[in-house]
């Protein structure tokens, strides 16, 4: 005493088949656009890390010239402080010797 009702498949799919056609346009759509999006933001990335790595490589040169010029400053600073040193005790020596002279 049940009635059952036959649906093909082609019946039911042909009720859904402009909801299921604008649904497949709409998600196509929505990844078209993720993918421009990603496609974007990689381009956008790949530029930021060659400039970051030119700015890094200028960096470290810059950095490189001031550390040079820091050790040569110091080289320098090393030579001036033996001279003083040396023309020091020379001063020291000729006051000695000037002193002995009218003692």
């Amino acid at each position: 005493n049940f009635k059952t009702t036959a649906t093909t498949t082609t019946d039911a799919a042909s009720d859904d088949e402009p909801y299921q056609e604008n649904s497949f346009t709409v998600i196509y759509e929505m990844f078209s656009n993720y993918n421009t999006m990603l496609a974007t933001n990689m381009l956008a990335i790949k530029k930021m890390k060659e400039k970051n790595a030119k700015d890094t490589a200028l960096l470290n040169g810059k950095l490189g010239d001031i550390l040079r010029r820091v050790r040569s400053l110091d080289r320098r600073l090393g030579d001036l402080e033996v001279e003083t040193k040396a023309n020091t005790e020379n001063n020291v020596k000729s006051s000695r010797a000037v002193g002995a002279l009218f003692h």
